[in-house]
């Protein structure tokens, strides 16, 4: 079944589509959250979220555009909404943020795999980098989406998405550059 027929069957009711949806596009949302919001249970809150709207908008899907842009729409709108609602909560209250969570399972220095200290600190700069590239950026290396891909979900050209990729690296190749060579003059 295509995900075009998936949708239609979905907004029938087709509760097996939903499951087939989801068994498709789970773990790509999932990791799309988990790249902009830099946390695992906000990720996972969230991509239920796209979830719950996707099947509630399955009847209103015009086929414009592929139904993994469309998802991939609807999983920034979700995602970028909760980050303006929790900065807006953040600074009515005394609480302070918590601290984001990356998924990693890599934790050995020795074989050049980021250790908790270094996830920390990729992670702050990834958090600090203007909202199109880190959404460039994790869709292309988190969702392993094409640039073409890229381009389509985030509604921009190709050439705009070459251009946001090669930014966000060299951003986080200067904020990086500085923690990496600390760490270097301490394990001499």
């Amino acid at each position: 079944m295509t995900d075009r027929e998936i949708v239609r069957q979905i907004s029938l009711g087709n509760k097996e589509a939903f499951r087939e949806l989801f068994h498709r596009y789970g773990d790509k949302v999932y990791r799309t959250c988990c790249g902009l919001l830099n946390n695992e249970h906000d990720a996972e809150d969230i991509t239920q979220d796209v979830f719950v709207r996707l099947y509630e908008k399955a009847g209103s899907y015009r086929g414009d555009a592929s139904v993994s842009t469309w998802i991939y729409r609807i999983t920034l709108n979700r995602s970028f909404n909760f980050l303006r609602r929790k900065k807006f909560l953040v600074l009515f209250t005394d609480g302070e943020e918590g601290g984001p969570d990356v998924p990693a399972t890599e934790t050995d220095n020795d074989t050049g795999a980021f250790c908790a200290e270094d996830r920390k600190h990729l992670r702050k700069a990834l958090k600090s980098l203007p909202r199109r590239q880190r959404t460039a950026f994790t869709l292309f290396y988190y969702v392993k989406l094409s640039r073409k891909e890229i381009a389509e979900v985030m509604n921009t050209s190709l050439k705009s998405v070459e251009s946001l990729l090669h930014r966000a690296r060299e951003n986080l190749r200067n904020k990086l550059q500085i923690h990496f060579h600390e760490r270097a003059s301490h394990t001499r």
